[in-house]
């Protein structure tokens, strides 16, 4: 990047970061959008997609580098809700492994491998609220709205960390809801 003549982030977070690291740059934001492909993709999963009555599923698309450090800010909050909530069940994107507490809730809690940006729209169809949690760590934190906006093609709500770049995209109670501390993801 110290050769580029300018450096084009996705988030204002992320500007942040790379002014610090790469001083004298011009740094650009050109926030995630939705491409044909995108929209196209995901109007074909939505046509596919099963309407439930007898459970809620919850998902978490993550990537297997993040999981550990992302869902495991929220684990034990969905374990109560999982143990109080017979008809709740998980779907987990990405994760190396269930853990063990997760395990004990027994089939209700399904591990998906990673998947690209194309086949994604498909598990999104499979969930009924996505959640995205957000550590507080400038990693994270700077990251993009592309999973929300993945998810809201769909018109699948999304359950967020409250973070600078998240109440830029999302409308707490319209659009999202956003959880500044643990007792709101409860």
């Amino acid at each position: 990047m110290a050769e580029c003549d300018g450096i084009l982030v996705p988030t204002e977070a992320l500007k942040k970061v790379v002014e610090e690291h790469f001083k004298g740059k011009s740094v650009y934001v050109q926030r995630d959008v939705v491409n044909y492909s995108m929209l196209a993709i995901s109007k074909r999963a939505d046509s596919h997609r099963r309407i439930r009555y007898d459970s809620v599923i919850l998902g978490f698309l993550g990537d297997k580098d993040a999981y550990s450090a992302e869902f495991s800010a929220i684990e034990p909050i969905i374990l109560e809700i999982l143990y109080e909530y017979p008809q709740v069940k998980l779907r987990i994107g990405g994760a190396p492994e269930i853990s063990k507490e997760l395990e004990s809730v027994g089939g209700r809690v399904k591990r998906w491998n990673e998947k690209n940006w194309q086949e994604r729209p498909t598990l999104y169809t499979k969930i009924d609220i996505h959640l995205m949690p957000i550590p507080k760590d400038a990693f994270y934190t700077s990251r993009s709205e592309r999973k929300w906006l993945e998810a809201s093609l769909l018109k699948i709500p999304t359950i967020a960390s409250k973070c600078e770049e998240m109440t830029k995209v999302i409308r707490d109670g319209e659009t999202g809801i956003l959880c500044g501390s643990k007792e709101e993801w409860k």
